[in-house]
């Protein structure tokens, strides 16, 4: 949970007389997204939630829970998509009496929750999910986001790209055939026409959201050469492609100085993100300094 979060929270003004603040939890605990993205976002928000009930929590945020209330969370799974997604956040408002919601991991679900919030005037918080339609196609006064959207990232990656002398004459990509991945092909798309005009897409992909397997595709990303090939899959989506991009291209058949190169540039990056996390953790919480050595 963020500082933005919990500031956000803090204005909220539930009733004198309560005990406790109730906090919807959304995130998938369940499905493709559950391992690497859900089920940290749950353990991550309960230790946080568990240090401010106890008032373990660093400077400002030591008092106990939000202005004395301690925090009871109410966890829903975000999987089973947009529809269930609606029904399950009126539940939290309108049946389990929540007094604000943190969730969405999905662009989908997010964009199809956002309009709930503003009609019942609840509190939400999406914190993860990087379609940048949320506030560009509309106006919201009860929901608020505390992640910057996906457009920044696709501009940046072909300003990197340009700025690194990466040749692409061609290029093919594969997403996810839902609003991210929409989005995210969209972005690079039209960063790519700026600063790579000449630029020709070949192989462009659209798999159903949460396919796993990807046989079908890379045969096809093999078959058309690009230079460059651009992907948003996340989740589990990644893991289905690697095993039949190593099978494509062997690292046998990799010149043994790339290797190397590639190793080391790895590595760097691995201690570039060991000593980032480390860093991080110590201003948010020192006892998770612990946790990110471990």
């Amino acid at each position: 949970m963020s500082a933005v979060a919990a500031t956000s929270l803090a204005l909220t003004t539930p009733s004198l007389a309560q005990e406790t603040f109730k906090l919807g939890i959304v995130t998938f605990l369940s499905g493709p997204a559950a391992d690497s993205f859900g089920v940290p976002a749950r353990n991550g928000a309960q230790y946080v939630i568990d240090q401010l009930n106890k008032g373990s929590a660093p400077s400002p945020y030591e008092k106990v829970g939000f202005g004395g209330m301690k925090i009871e969370p109410v966890i829903i799974d975000e999987n089973g998509g947009a529809t269930k997604q609606v029904q399950e956040l009126r539940n939290l408002y309108q049946r389990d009496n929540v007094d604000a919601v943190i969730g969405y991991i999905g662009s989908g679900d997010c964009l199809a929750v956002a309009p709930i919030a503003d009609e019942l005037k609840k509190l939400l918080l999406l914190f993860d999910c990087g379609t940048p339609r949320i506030f560009e196609e509309a106006k919201y006064n009860f929901v608020f986001r505390t992640a910057a959207h996906a457009t920044m990232d696709n501009v940046a990656l072909i300003r990197y790209m340009k700025s690194h002398n990466v040749k692409m004459d061609t290029f093919s990509a594969i997403n996810q055939d839902y609003a991210w991945g929409q989005d995210s092909r969209a972005d690079f798309i039209a960063a790519a026409g700026q600063l790579y005009p000449d630029a020709k897409l070949a192989s462009d992909l659209l798999p159903k959201f949460g396919a796993g397997q990807y046989g079908t595709e890379i045969s096809a990303l093999v078959g058309a050469g690009s230079d460059v090939v651009y992907s948003s899959l996340w989740g589990g989506g990644p893991a289905g492609l690697r095993p039949a991009g190593v099978t494509a291209r062997p690292a046998e058949a990799q010149p043994a100085r790339a290797q190397r190169r590639r190793s080391r540039i790895a590595a760097a990056r691995r201690q570039d993100a060991r000593r980032h996390h480390h860093r991080r953790a110590w201003r948010l919480w020192p006892d998770v300094a612990e946790i990110a050595d471990q």
